[in-house]
């Protein structure tokens, strides 16, 4: 997805679809925290290419998964962060594995859809295959990025009129 923040739609989708089982922090968060290598690698080496291994399949399920369970668990505790957060919406206090997979929901969702809007290909299935992997043609990249800003407005949506501070 060439702007990361429409990855929010499809696990506001997804975070629906469990009927509200699901954590939602934990979903969002898995859903962009992949593309935390976009920063890392343009600054520590100037280099503009921005999808490497986080984009592939073990390192971003892995690695992403980590890295939103342990921000889940820090706002969840830190009084101030959560705060913030509940000016939005309600953190739902949730067990481990329910955060979890919540992470994995999220982070999967996040390398599915970049295979179809990314045209040069993604290292999905590296180390095992090391070529890009793509399922973009042009009409599939625009109707992924349509359909994912009217559910990334959903969830705005939602946030404006208040109901994810009584529902999440």
């Amino acid at each position: 997805m060439p702007f990361t923040p429409l990855h929010t739609g499809f696990a506001y989708l997804l975070y629906k679809l469990s009927r509200g089982k699901a954590n939602l922090l934990a979903i969002i968060i898995g859903s962009m925290v992949i593309d935390i290598e976009c920063p890392i690698v343009y600054i520590l080496s100037g280099f503009s290419y921005t999808h490497s291994i986080m984009h592939s399949i073990i390192f971003g399920i892995c690695v992403g998964t980590l890295l939103t369970t342990l921000t889940v668990i820090i706002v969840s505790r830190v009084n101030f962060l959560r705060s913030i957060l509940e000016v939005f919406i309600l953190i739902k206090d949730s067990s481990l594995d329910i955060v979890v997979a919540s992470s994995v929901a999220g982070s999967a969702s996040h390398l599915l859809l970049d295979i179809f809007t990314h045209f040069y290909g993604l290292p999905f299935l590296w180390p095992v295959v090391c070529m890009g992997i793509t399922a973009t043609t042009y009409e599939t990249c625009i109707a992924v990025n349509v359909v994912s800003a009217i559910l990334t407005l959903w969830l705005i949506i939602d946030i404006l009129r208040g109901k994810l501070k009584t529902e999440a």
